[in-house]
């Protein structure tokens, strides 16, 4: 059900991308604000969609969990994979405005969680949040002087059906990957939020995946540091507050979701700024460090699964080293500013 729900979900995320940005060209609707909104969202559809169904259901663990370890697995993950590629270079307006904006976020949702839910009215505040980013990034949209998309050939009622369709699929897969994560956590005899926190979170992370590494692939560093960037900031807003929303009595999170995976993804949150700022690039073995703190969280998740009652020490071992090269990395470019100047 899993394996299926998520070929679901990228092909309904596909089809619902391809169907809107055709029909926003037919509505001359510039490129640059297609690629900042229906894009963004369009690729944190699976997300939207699981976590919501999993709020409805009554699986708060595999909503909240989907969540958390999408941003980690974006950041650590993905970034970290796309950046063996080749040096991700990153615009002076990400680094000033929107990894800024995702730290601050991260640390609103931590703030939010800390009291054990996410209230339906804190929902609506990031839903709030979430429409006037939105806002924010079409309005600076509309300045750029940017030709409109040219419509592509197929005619209105095939675009219409793909999104339709798109949608449609998306929700059958959530359905099914939700289920499946509940009885899999079940047989297993694990919580649901770390299967949501894994499982669940990669494979609705993969369009993200196949986005940023293509782009990689291309030179194009800048769109695959933003496509994250945005990504997460959906994923905190739309799809968080979507699902608090939508949960009859807030969404509940999980102990370990607070003292472990969301301080995690508020510190990689945090990493990503100066090792993005210095150069205004991600290197390789940047990339590295971040890959080595993936595996190394994944690994005190299955510590944890297996019942080895370490997390605290865990969590010090990891997060120690990542803190350390943060600091270090600040520090070498305020000393080279400082000999610059001199």
């Amino acid at each position: 059900m899993m394996l299926v729900g998520i070929v679901l979900l990228l092909a309904g995320a596909e089809a619902l991308v391809r169907g809107s940005v055709a029909l926003a060209g037919r509505a001359g609707v510039p490129p640059l604000i297609v690629g900042l909104t229906l894009v963004s969202i369009g690729t944190s559809a699976p997300e939207v969609m699981v976590t919501g169904i999993a709020a409805v259901e009554g699986s708060p663990g595999v909503a909240m969990g989907n969540v958390v370890g999408s941003n980690i697995f974006n950041i650590l993950g993905i970034l970290g994979i796309a950046a063996l590629f080749g040096a991700l270079h990153v615009s002076r307006a990400v680094i000033r405005r929107d990894i800024p904006l995702l730290m601050a976020v991260s640390l609103l949702v931590l703030g939010l969680a800390g009291s054990g839910v996410v209230a339906r009215g804190e929902g609506l505040l990031l839903l709030v949040l979430a429409f006037v980013y939105t806002l924010h990034l079409a309005g600076a949209a509309l300045r750029e002087d940017v030709p409109p998309i040219k419509p592509a050939g197929g005619g209105v009622l095939r675009e219409l059906f793909m999104a339709v369709g798109g949608i449609a699929a998306l929700a059958v897969g959530a359905h099914w990957l939700v289920r499946g994560a509940v009885d899999l956590a079940g047989v297993l005899a694990v919580p649901e939020h770390l299967v949501g926190v894994t499982i669940v979170a990669a494979g609705t992370s993969l369009p993200e995946l196949a986005t940023t590494v293509a782009a990689a692939r291309r030179g194009e560093g800048d769109l695959a540091v933003g496509n994250i960037v945005g990504s997460n900031l959906y994923n905190l807003l739309l799809v968080l507050g979507a699902g608090a929303m939508l949960s009859p009595t807030g969404l509940p999170v999980e102990p370990s979701a607070i003292t472990f995976d969301l301080p995690l993804m508020l510190v990689a949150a945090f990493a990503l700024l100066p090792f993005a700022a210095t150069g205004f690039r991600i290197d390789r073995w940047e990339g590295v460090v971040f890959l080595v703190h993936f595996v190394a969280y994944v690994g005190v998740l299955v510590a944890s699964a297996l019942g080895h009652a370490v997390p605290d020490l865990l969590f010090l071992i990891f997060l120690i080293p990542l803190t350390v090269i943060t600091i270090g990395i600040v520090g070498i470019r305020v000393r080279n500013k400082v000999r610059s100047s001199e």
